[in-house]
C-alpha cells in the first residue's frame, strides 16, 4: 500500500512528468505553489507581528520604569515642600 503523502521526493517525481501529457498535474502544482506562497506570506506577517509585540512590550516596560521614577520624584518633592 503506497502512501498518499506528497513527500519532497514524490513531488519531484510528479513535477518531472510531461505537462503536455498530464495537464491536470501542472494545474494542481500551480495551485499548490500558490497556496505555499500564501502560507509563506502569512508566516512572514506573523513573524513581523511577533517582533512588533516584543518591541511594544519592551517599550511598555521602559515607560513603566520611567513612570515609577517620576512618581518617586513627585513624592520626594512633596515631602520636601511639606
Amino acid at each position: 500500500m503506497s502512501s498518499r503523502s506528497l513527500t519532497p521526493r514524490r513531488e519531484q517525481e510528479i513535477r518531472g512528468m510531461d505537462p503536455n501529457k498530464y495537464p491536470e498535474v501542472a494545474e494542481l502544482f500551480s495551485l499548490i505553489d500558490g497556496q505555499r506562497s500564501v502560507i509563506r506570506g502569512k508566516d512572514s506577517k506573523i513573524e513581523r507581528q511577533r517582533a512588533q509585540i516584543a518591541n511594544s512590550q519592551a517599550r511598555n516596560t521602559e515607560l513603566r520604569k520611567q513612570v515609577a521614577q517620576l512618581e518617586a520624584e513627585i513624592e520626594r518633592l512633596r515631602e520636601q515642600s511639606a
